[in-house]
């Protein structure tokens, strides 16, 4: 599985009446969720955009590596973590490779 996407899944009828779609546990875990996490859903026309739900009202900023990706990539991450709430989002520099 790739870092950039996007990823197919399908969706799964559970008990009758609940729909589920599966996540790969390690890119769960590469992302950030794990068991019990909360993640929002936000219509964009013919899209669903997926974000992990914030857990507080206190800090609402993210921190994104910017050498880890592409600038149309890291445009996305931008706008999802906007979309999603976010009040701050710190674009990190490239670390130094000296």
């Amino acid at each position: 599985m790739t870092e950039d996407g996007p990823y197919e899944r399908k969706v799964q009828l559970t008990g009758g009446t609940t729909y589920t779609v599966s996540l790969p546990k390690t890119w769960a875990r590469t992302h950030g969720l794990d068991v019990g996490d909360r993640v929002s859903l936000h219509p964009r026309g013919d899209r669903l955009l997926v974000t992990k739900a914030a857990a507080t009202e206190g800090d609402r900023s993210v921190t994104v590596p910017a050498g880890r990706y592409d600038p149309p990539r890291l445009a996305r991450i931008v706008t999802a973590a906007y979309v999603a709430g976010v009040t701050a989002v710190r674009i990190a520099e490239r670390p130094n490779s000296a």
